[in-house]
């Protein structure tokens, strides 16, 4: 075989092999450090987010009134 010929077959095995792992199906269940199940839905944790910027004044407004609000 040539080497296009090889090259191509290759290509075309990593894109089957991400579009199979893109079409996976998740059952919403995690697998915990002592291997029991837990459902995504009934373990809510608040979350914290840092955030550093070098706003200027009017940036820092707009980020305060109209974008954290919308997050």
């Amino acid at each position: 075989m040539s080497k296009k010929v090889i090259s191509v077959l290759v290509a075309a095995i990593l894109a089957l092999t991400f579009v199979m792992a893109g079409c996976s199906s998740n059952s919403g269940t995690k697998k915990t450090t002592d291997n029991s199940s837990v459902n995504d839905t009934q373990k809510v944790e608040p979350v914290t987010i840092e955030f550093w910027h070098t706003f200027s004044d009017t940036e820092d407004k707009i980020l305060n009134e109209q974008i954290i609000p919308d997050f």
